[in-house]
């Protein structure tokens, strides 16, 4: 089962086989070039629960903290790697690829406030492992085992690594970075200097005086050298190309040739943390910042895409993110009008568009003077009268609501917008009546014909309501109590008679935790009242259903010595959980020991509750089960898919869940034996009958009761298939069996598969018929007939169909366009991963580019772009 990371990732390392290692807070090993991560180290782990939500949790092994992975390198069939804790062990440690045969080279008790920001700069040459430790430069023989002090740095050590028979080292001397290197292995102290770089640069057309300050360095070669830096506010990559330096990736402002990333006024953003060459292609690398992993490809270099913006599909009804992903998601939600438009809420991403059911996604482009600083949804609402109508909750702050410290409050801003498209542009000046420096959270809508009522929880200046679609907007706080003050809002919710309120525990001014409060607003005549909680102190989030109440998750106060002042036994909640308000009081319905963040129903009923390390449970009347395991540790919200068909798991640093519900089970029907009822022997018979009597099958789902002595027919009746095995349960019929697909992202030998872009499919002539598949309890049946289209199969690499007797193969001619033939040597050969057909061609003796299979413009063609297809396996 495949694990996803622990923690944030920072280091990363690509083998010469094309295994990836990821490190966080443990250490992840990928095969599939880190679209899936296996943890490889701890063996074993159990988790310590940390902060409930909000930070890391610590992966525990063998009664230690294993600590957080420092540099990571690999020879041919070893991987090293580094690992600090938060009480100082520094280990130096390799291991098979597998994570088994684990040795520790070196131990040191060392000083450490923050084990995530040390760095340990690690590369290997043979069996020999170089590593910057103390800012001095040290090699490990495996064969020896002995450890060799090599060069002692002249500023501070950043970065080593071999390319080719040449080692380079980073050596930052404080006006800028040293790029040195040597071919001499005798005399280390000889380092040549390869610094090339102009000492200004071009911004906003005029040139300014940089300092180079580079942060890793790698390559295959002398020729193909990439440099990571961050200085100030400036961030990138360039190239050595052999004679001099290139601009390949920066944030320069659009000043040089950046990728183009929608949401945000600029290529990248934050700091690079690692960069890495693939061994096998010398033109690419990837990179990866606070945000996002980057690829760079040549020659086309449009070819740079973000993939914390894609999703892979496990083949089980499940999908995580491609890549390493430490994006932040609120809420999903589902288009009304079109159920594959989804859309996910995110820190620092705004909104990401999905058109085909969470295949790929798109960020959202921020429109509109001085507003791209909006940058971060918390909550959003589609209008279910008006098509593309969508009201949504926006923020300047990256970490809010979590963490907008003193400093922070002069200038966060938020705003509730709307968006007249689906949620591509958003218009910031639609409503008045929320305070500029108010952070909106959660809202809960109502319907009421001509316009919505819609209740908003803000984290820092309490609740609000607007009764004209959110135009305006007016007070609740009246008689709320005020912290410093401000009230700080969490979650809200609307029913036919009351707003439910309540208040966040922690208190971001003063830094210290209060306890929750949960108000009845009363809606007839306006009243503000608290609803006693007895022991709850930290209830997180609401849940509210309209036949089954109100709910409040609940985590446990006693983490980490959170509310020592109120341990006096009336505070201290030994466990957290869910619990039930029935206008009176509340009732634990289920018990956690980590609590719940968030819970939610689905349409049959069930609830979904999620603990905040990874675990997801399902409950039914009264009795819960542990749905999901081994998740993100932060996990977050549920919501659901409108036909209840899907969960979707949202996570604080580790991307978004997808899972489908299984459907309720069909109760189990007692197979009675058929007893026909016998009739009295036909007056009309000349024969002596001894009353034997049997069913015969006309052939058309009816069976006719006969006499076996006479032949004489009786009555006809309909055939039956009570046990639904498509056999008549009394004459043995045998009904035609309904053609039915299974949707799939890969092909498999043998099987047959309709290839369909945005419903349609491509037929052997290169045309598309539209198609409709309706979801059945065993896959997808296709609306109306099948004839006509066109099944493909994958044979060792080609896509081929056969026609009255014609095999017909998929190919591109020499123009780069799509065709068919009928010639097995003239086709190409294909690829086929997470739902993308490609082809690779040679443009050159080293270079190639990629193809994808895709439709627009009504035709099927081939691009650049990685479209996804939707694969339909005849069943």
């Amino acid at each position: 089962r495949n694990q996803d990371a622990i923690g944030w990732l920072r280091r990363a390392c690509i083998s010469e086989n094309g295994t990836v290692f990821a490190g966080g807070c443990g250490l992840y090993a990928s095969t599939d070039h880190g679209q899936t991560l296996n943890l490889i180290y701890p063996k074993n782990p159990y988790y310590q629960v940390s902060r409930c939500g909000w930070h890391e949790n610590l992966m525990l092994a063998d009664d230690y903290n294993n600590g957080y992975i420092n540099g990571i390198a690999t020879t041919s069939d070893k991987v090293f790697f580094a690992t600090t804790d938060w009480d100082g062990n520094f280990r130096l440690m390799y291991a098979d690829y597998d994570g088994n045969n684990l040795h520790i080279i070196y131990e040191e008790k060392i000083t450490v406030s923050d084990p995530t920001g040390i760095e340990i700069v690690m590369t290997t040459k043979g069996n020999d492992l170089y590593c910057v430790y103390h800012n001095k430069l040290w090699k490990y023989n495996l064969t020896s085992g002995i450890i060799t002090e090599l060069y002692s740095g002249q500023g501070d050590l950043l970065d080593a690594a071999w390319i080719e028979d040449q080692f380079f080292l980073l050596d930052d001397a404080g006006t800028q970075t040293k790029i040195l290197y040597t071919n001499d292995f005798v005399n280390w102290q000889d380092l040549q200097d390869k610094n090339t770089l102009p000492d200004t640069y071009v911004k906003w057309g005029v040139d300014l005086s940089f300092d180079w300050h580079f942060k890793e360095i790698c390559g295959n070669n002398f020729d193909n050298i990439y440099l990571s830096f961050f200085y100030n506010d400036e961030a990138g990559v360039m190239k050595f190309n052999g004679a001099s330096f290139e601009w390949v990736f920066d944030s320069m402002y659009k000043t040089r040739n950046t990728i183009i990333d929608e949401g945000w006024s600029y290529g990248c953003h934050g700091p690079f943390y690692g960069i890495c060459a693939d061994p096998s292609n010398d033109d690419f690398c990837l990179l990866t910042n606070t945000e996002t992993v980057y690829s760079i490809s040549y020659p086309d270099e449009a070819h740079r895409e973000v993939h914390t913006l894609h999703c892979t599909a496990l083949g089980d009804g499940t999908f995580v993110t491609n890549g390493l992903n430490v994006q932040t998601t609120y809420s999903v939600k589902e288009d009304p009008f079109n159920p594959d438009h989804i859309i996910s809420c995110s820190t620092d991403l705004g909104l990401q568009n999905s058109y085909d059911n969470g295949r790929s996604f798109k960020r959202m482009e921020i429109t509109g003077t001085n507003y791209n600083i909006y940058n971060t949804c918390y909550d959003l609402y589609f209008d279910t009268r008006t098509e593309g109508l969508i009201y949504g909750l926006w923020s300047n702050r990256h970490d809010a609501p979590y963490a907008p410290y003193t400093t922070d409050i002069d200038w966060t801003e938020g705003r509730f917008g709307v968006s007249r498209d689906g949620g591509t542009t958003w218009d910031f000046t639609y409503s008045n009546g929320l305070p500029a420096d108010c952070i909106p959270v959660k809202m809960s809508v109502e319907d009421n014909g001509s316009s919505l009522t819609i209740a908003v929880a803000t984290f820092n200046r309490g609740f609000f309501i607007s009764y004209d679609s959110g135009k305006t907007f007016t007070s609740l706080n009246n008689g709320m109590d005020t912290v410093e003050g401000l009230i700080w809002g969490e979650d809200i919710v609307m029913t036919e008679e009351h707003i439910y309120c309540l208040t966040a525990p922690y208190n971001c001014i003063t830094g210290s935790w209060e306890p929750s409060i949960l108000y009845d607003y009363n809606r007839s005549n306006g009243s503000i009242s608290k609803i006693d909680l007895g022991e709850l102190v930290l209830v997180r989030s609401l849940t509210y259903d309209k036949e089954k109440g109100l709910y409040l998750n609940v985590i446990p106060s006693y983490h980490f010595g959170w509310f020592n002042e109120l341990n006096n036994g009336l505070w201290v909640n030994d466990n957290g959980g869910i619990y039930h308000y029935d206008g009176t009081s509340v009732s634990c319905i289920f018990s956690c020991y980590n609590g719940i963040f968030n819970s939610g129903f689905a349409p049959d009923g069930t609830m979904y509750a999620v603990e905040p390390y990874g675990k997801v449970y399902a409950g039914k009347d009264g009795l819960f089960t542990t749905f999901a395991e081994g998740l993100f540790t932060q996990l977050k919200n549920v919501s659901f898919s409108s036909d209840g068909d899907t969960l979707y798991i949202t996570s604080l640093g580790g991307g978004t869940y997808r899972t489908s519900i299984p459907a309720p089970e069909a109760p189990e029907i007692p197979e009675e034996p058929v007893t026909p009822e016998v009739p009295e022997t036909p007056e009309s018979s000349e024969n002596t009958c001894v009353n034997s009597y049997a069913y015969i099958s006309n052939e058309n789902e009816t069976h006719t009761l006969y006499c076996t002595d006479c032949n004489f027919k009786f009555q006809t009746e309909q055939c039956s298939d009570a046990d639904m095995d498509s056999i008549c349960d009394i004459c043995g019929y045998q009904f035609p069996k309904e053609i039915v697909y299974n949707k799939k992202t890969s092909f498999t030998n043998g099987k047959s598969y309709l290839i369909t872009f945005n419903n349609k499919a491509l037929n052997y002539n290169l045309s598309g018929t539209s198609i409709t598949m309706d979801k059945q309890k065993d896959g997808y049946q296709l609306s109306g007939s099948s004839d006509g289209l066109t099944h493909w199969a994958y044979n060792s690499g080609k896509i081929q169909c056969d026609v009255d007797g014609t095999t017909y193969y998929l190919s591109l001619n020499s123009s780069k366009k799509l065709y068919v033939t009928t010639k097995a040597a003239s086709a190409v050969t294909w690829s086929v991963s997470n739902s993308m057909i490609s082809t690779s061609v040679r443009t050159s003796s080293r270079k190639s580019t990629t193809y994808y299979l895709n439709y627009s413009r009504e035709k099927f063609s081939v691009s650049t772009r990685r479209t996804s297809a939707v694969l339909y396996e005849l069943n």
